[in-house]
């Protein structure tokens, strides 16, 4: 998008929530990029992800759920960090 005004970027983004299951926010640099992410956390009811910050940890946690799947083990049955907890809870 070519959209530099933080606010406009936001109004758009969220206009097309009926579209999308989730935003990954991808080159937007900072500190623009945590004032989108916080705004529109707040607008739309789906996960809205900056990249990076938080793709790692999304592939990241995608691998493990998977793996776990084949091997047939529960996610329940591991002790994670709490910060992890709360990412992987949006995922599963």
């Amino acid at each position: 998008m070519n959209e530099h005004d933080p606010d406009k970027l936001v109004d758009i983004i969220a206009s097309l929530e009926p579209t999308f299951g989730g935003v990954n926010l991808e080159d937007i640099k900072a500190p623009e990029c945590f004032y989108i992410e916080q705004k529109l956390r707040e607008r739309m009811n789906i996960p809205v992800f900056h990249d990076d910050q938080h793709g790692t940890a999304i592939i990241s946690a995608a691998a493990i759920i998977n793996s776990l799947r084949i091997i047939g083990k529960k996610l329940k049955k591991f002790v994670l960090l709490p910060l992890v907890q709360e990412r992987l809870q949006l995922l599963v």
